[in-house]
């Protein structure tokens, strides 16, 4: 009796501490807050299948998360698939942004706020690669091409061509956007990203074409975020809400042109916040289409991004996960559960 109690005394703070380590697991955010938008897909290196993956919660802020993303393939959830995660940063890729920019008269108090925002982003893509790309398209009664793509810094330093257009009573925001897809296309195998500012108003406004335009993005695999000033008519911006949404893109909204630079803020910080998440497929390409979403795991939910439809062709596929070290920590605590229990009742056999 004395020695299984003896026993008991070491294993038990062993037990505390198996235990311990699983509840040190930091805890994700809850499901409703957050969105998983998948912004892209790389299949150059397959049976590695690289995604660009975004999470924000409701307010639009970025979360980071190593761990916790899974594979969807047609709507099944794919098990012991190796996943591989490095934060954009890390990677010291380039990344392309069209900045669409509403130039009508009501935008008037709010273009000084633009302006800075630029200037700060593009101070942030020209540090994290020579390579990045900004293009700047402006809109009111027609759509001009401000600046083509070209050196952040040099672009931000000329901004005197985002001028008010007083005639504009119309203004062309979906052809803004048509044109910015386009531009998008040019260099499909780069990471881009379109940031609309405007209010949501559209000379040819209607559902249809809100739709169109969300569709032809998310079918060309560009990303519309979008920063809505509206500060007397909030209901117009459902449309601008809604092509993002279409497109896996984030709306955000500006109340009054002093949140304009914090929108521009959590634009750039979900940029450079995303994800690169590598998935090790198990099962060979076939030449078919194939609807892809990455999972997070939120607490106990999980949710899950927007789909991108991929063709995969046929490859070798890779070797399945090995088991991960929260299933060693919960093998070794049921073992060590179980033999305090044994030593237990043993201790009481011997003890009567």
């Amino acid at each position: 009796m004395h020695r299984s109690r003896s026993l008991a005394a070491v294993l038990l703070p062993l037990l505390g501490l198996v235990l311990g380590l699983g509840a040190s697991v930091p805890r994700a955010a809850r499901a409703d807050d957050i969105k998983v938008h998948l912004e892209a897909l790389a299949l150059d290196k397959l049976p590695m299948l690289k995604s660009y993956v975004t999470i924000v919660d409701g307010d639009g802020k970025v979360v980071r998360a190593k761990s916790g993303y899974t594979l969807v393939l047609d709507q099944q959830p794919q098990k012991d698939v190796a996943v591989e995660f490095m934060p954009f940063v890390e990677a010291k890729e380039p990344v392309d942004v069209i900045i669409v920019v509403q130039l009508s008269p009501v935008m008037e108090q709010a273009l000084k706020h633009v302006r800075d925002g630029i200037k700060a982003l593009a101070k942030v893509m020209a540090k994290n690669h020579v390579e990045s790309r900004l293009a700047l398209i402006g809109y009111g009664s027609e759509v001009k091409r401000l600046e083509e793509f070209g050196r952040p810094n040099e672009i931000a330093r000329d901004l005197d061509k985002l001028v008010i257009d007083q005639e504009a009573s119309e203004v062309r925001m979906i052809d803004a956007l048509r044109i910015a897809i386009d531009l998008s296309r040019e260099r499909a195998e780069r990471r881009h990203r379109v940031l609309l500012f405007s209010d949501g108003i559209d000379a040819n406004s209607g559902k249809d074409a809100q739709s169109d335009v969300g569709r032809r993005a998310q079918a060309a695999n560009v990303v519309i975020d979008s920063l809505g000033y509206a500060p007397f008519e909030p209901g117009r911006l459902k449309s601008i809400i809604e092509i993002s949404r279409l497109s896996s893109g984030t709306a955000r909204r500006c109340k009054a042109p002093e949140d304009i630079a914090t929108n521009f803020a959590q634009f750039t910080d979900a940029l450079f916040g995303a994800g690169i998440v590598t998935f090790g497929l198990t099962t060979s390409g076939d030449n078919n289409q194939h609807a892809v979403q990455v999972g997070f795991k939120a607490g106990r939910d999980e949710v899950q991004s927007e789909t991108i439809s991929v063709q995969l062709p046929p490859f070798e596929p890779a070797d399945p996960a090995g088991r991960g070290w929260l299933f060693w920590v919960a093998v070794i605590g049921g073992g060590l559960l179980g033999l305090l229990v044994l030593l237990f009742i043993i201790g009481k056999i011997m003890g009567g």
